[in-house]
């Protein structure tokens, strides 16, 4: 019985490694609330962003960005002020993660989003899945675990 209890356990700890939501600890390594740098503008526009959505961005977060992941639901906000800036739901498959915005800056409300992302040493990475429209703030800068 002992064996089977480690063998579940390194089962979990391999789950979560890969990336992928551990259905033996009942939460994914992805839920909680992240932070990452400020981009600036010129970061924004480099990246490709339109004039429009980089001043947008820059106006909208003037402090940290972070985003909470809890159970499908996610809100984008400036952890200097606490202002929401972002809503939506997401859905985990794997590596790949869906985000549909019910309201927030450069984005198209309603569409999904998908980036690829990886979680190591409590650090969130995310990356664009080709032929998908880019979420260019989410991928500029890794993202550090806060809670």
């Amino acid at each position: 019985m002992r064996r089977m209890s480690w063998l579940a356990l390194l089962v979990s700890f391999a789950t979560i490694a890969a990336g992928a939501p551990s259905s033996a600890l009942g939460t994914s390594a992805i839920e909680g609330r992240w932070k990452t740098k400020r981009a600036t503008l010129q970061q924004l526009l480099d990246a490709g962003l339109t004039r429009k959505d980089a001043e947008a961005l820059v106006h909208h977060v003037r402090g940290t960005p972070a985003i909470d992941l809890d159970d499908g639901v996610f809100k984008g906000l400036d952890l200097s002020t606490g202002r929401v800036v972002a809503t939506g739901t997401y859905r985990l498959s794997g590596n790949v993660i869906r985000f549909v915005f019910k309201s927030g800056v450069a984005v198209n409300l309603g569409q999904s989003y998908a980036l690829r992302w990886s979680v190591y040493r409590a650090r969130l990475t995310f990356s664009n899945v080709p032929g998908r429209p880019p979420l260019t703030a989410f991928t500029l800068n890794p993202w550090t675990r806060v809670r």
